[in-house]
């Protein structure tokens, strides 16, 4: 949840921040939520493809199981078996939840 939490804050700066203009005549400037909601004003179109609603609950269905993690559940389980053996918690910030995804892509390739 932390990493959710930090990733939002990530995703919402990175989104009203300012792009520069450049000296690339090609390249767009302005704010990327601005860019994303309003493409006409940067002479392009909406390139968002509509899904089906019945698609979208799939997917939901398929990402929540027990802890809500969306990822295969095989490999879910293989992680926590992983973190229980060697005494491993869940990661409280990014940079914890980054040393836990390494360890645990180095002992799972170890082990394949």
């Amino acid at each position: 949840m932390l990493l959710n939490a930090e990733l939002d804050e990530f995703s919402l700066l990175w989104n009203i921040h300012t792009i520069r203009k450049s000296t690339n005549d090609q390249l767009c400037h302005g704010r990327p939520v601005t860019m994303y909601t309003t493409p006409t004003l940067y002479d392009t179109r909406d390139y968002s493809v509509p899904v089906e609603r019945v698609l979208i609950e799939a997917c939901r269905e398929e990402c929540t199981f027990k802890t809500e993690i969306c990822c295969d559940r095989e490999v879910h389980e293989l992680c926590r078996l992983i973190m229980d053996e060697n005494d491993w918690q869940m990661p409280e910030n990014a940079i914890s939840a980054r040393h836990l995804y390494t360890a645990l892509r180095i002992e799972i390739f170890h082990n394949l």
